[in-house]
């Protein structure tokens, strides 16, 4: 059995991965993004759709049964990508796209069973840190954790080899970034 082809996302917060994923499943219909699941409750923030929602109890024994492809616990919560989305990927003859972090990256890079196509997504670090301001406001508990692990994650990609097949700049538009992503991605 081949591995699944499957391309997986990764960047700085604020770097625009959410914005290019659209735009690749915008400009090429047969992508479709794979839902984390999550063990926080949903903030009603009309982005509630994009998560599957479990008890604790209930993602603990997806992992243990092998049934998530990549997980991490933040701030107290557990997220991470169940198998079943793969296999609605797979139902609906789609292309499955994922958005990690780079410690999710690293995860599904070593499953046997999937072949990833790992793009790190770059930006201006002023236009960034200008994003991150307006999002969370300069100096809130939000926007200095995501600044330190923006710093984190630039000095652990350096320590990476092999995780990651491009690096593409999101230096113009959102739709261009995604034109190249897939240019790279269909060779």
């Amino acid at each position: 059995m081949s591995a699944t082809r499957i391309l997986v996302l990764v960047g700085a917060s604020a770097v625009g991965k959410t914005t290019v994923a659209e735009e690749l499943m915008r400009i090429d219909p047969s992508f479709t993004l794979l839902r984390s699941a999550t063990t926080r409750a949903p903030r009603g923030d009309g982005k509630d759709d994009e998560y599957i929602y479990k008890t604790r109890e209930e993602f603990v024994s997806l992992i243990e049964r092998g049934e998530v492809i990549e997980h991490m616990e933040y701030a107290g919560e557990i997220y991470g990508t169940p198998r079943e989305e793969l296999y609605r990927a797979e139902r609906e003859g789609k292309t499955p796209l994922l958005i990690l972090d780079i410690v999710g990256a690293v995860s599904v890079s070593k499953m046997t069973d999937l072949d990833p196509f790992t793009v790190y997504i770059t930006g201006d670090p002023d236009a960034l840190e200008a994003r991150l301001a307006a999002r969370y406001g300069r100096g809130t508990p939000r926007y200095t954790a995501r600044m330190e692990q923006n710093a984190r994650d630039k000095e652990h990609i350096k320590t990476l080899d092999g995780i990651f097949s491009a690096f593409v700049e999101n230096d113009t538009t959102p739709e261009d970034c995604a034109r190249r992503i897939l240019a790279l991605f269909s060779k």
